[in-house]
């Protein structure tokens, strides 16, 4: 295939020129890798390392996420690095786990502070009781061996 079959090669010349939409419109290229046109079918692998190289990001990640630097003990990174394990997938489930954690803390004490609005604190002998039923409530039984 000469220079003239190539996309952004006008008929003729051998040096490449910037490719336009008609030009590119006309090319055996993806529809995605088009300028300006939308995909509607899935996308083969052999379309994702084309489009890939043809945007610059071989082996990048597609959108570009924040970044954050975490410190580790060494016998910890140590670790982590003998199981070969997905850091990163890993401490954003720890953290969003978190995050839920608190925020259903923060609604737990404002729906506290609501109901001593509504009925008043409760008396010392109320609260001992509560403690009492709250112990015996999340008391672990006895697990037997075997």
């Amino acid at each position: 295939m000469g220079a003239a079959g190539l996309i952004g090669t006008a008929p003729g010349n051998t040096a490449p020129s910037l490719p336009n939409r008609a030009l590119l419109r006309t090319t055996a290229l993806p529809r995605f890798a088009r300028s300006g046109i939308r995909r509607r079918t899935p996308i083969r692998w052999a379309d994702r390392r084309l489009h890939a190289l043809l945007a610059g990001r071989m082996g990048c990640i597609g959108r570009r996420m924040p970044r954050m630097q975490v410190y580790l003990p060494e016998e910890l990174y140590q670790q982590v690095k003998a199981r070969e394990l997905p850091v990163s997938e890993l401490l954003q489930k720890a953290l969003a786990a978190e995050m839920r954690r608190q925020d259903l803390l923060a609604e737990t004490e404002r729906y506290l502070a609501g109901l001593v609005k509504k009925v008043g604190e409760p008396s010392p002998a109320e609260q001992a009781r509560a403690d009492t039923w709250v112990r015996k409530a999340t008391r672990r039984p006895a697990r037997k061996a075997g």
